[in-house]
C-alpha cells in the first residue's frame, strides 16, 4: 500500500534516485526565540514598517509579534490598555498580506 504515513511511496518522478525530486528534506528544530533576544522593540516601529508598505518590512514585524506573543514573561505587556494601536496596526498587517497575496 503506497501512500500509507510512514511507508515510502517509491519513485515519483522518475526511477533517477539522485534526482533533486528524491532528496528528504532534512527537519532541524528551530530554537525558541524570546523577548530578551529580540530586544526592546517600539511599537511606533512597528507601525512605520507596516506603513512602509514593504513586503520584508511587513514579515518582520510579523515575526517579532508572534516571538513576543509566545513568550509568557510578555502576556501581560500586550494588554490593549498598553497599546491601544495594536488592533489597527494588526488590521493593517492582514490587509497588507491580504493585498500581497491577490497581487501573486
Amino acid at each position: 500500500q503506497s501512500g500509507h504515513y510512514g511507508r515510502d511511496p517509491g519513485p515519483l518522478f522518475g526511477s533517477d534516485p539522485t534526482s533533486v525530486e528524491h532528496t528528504r528534506p532534512t527537519i532541524n528544530k528551530r530554537r525558541k526565540l524570546t523577548s530578551k533576544e529580540i530586544g526592546y522593540v517600539e511599537t511606533i516601529r512597528m507601525v512605520m514598517s507596516l506603513k512602509s508598505g514593504l513586503l520584508t518590512e511587513s514579515a518582520w514585524v510579523l515575526n517579532v509579534l508572534n516571538v513576543l506573543l509566545c513568550d509568557n514573561a510578555m502576556v501581560a505587556y500586550f494588554y490593549l490598555g498598553h497599546h491601544p494601536n495594536l488592533l489597527r496596526m494588526l488590521d493593517r498587517l492582514l490587509d497588507h498580506f491580504q493585498k500581497v497575496l491577490v497581487e501573486i
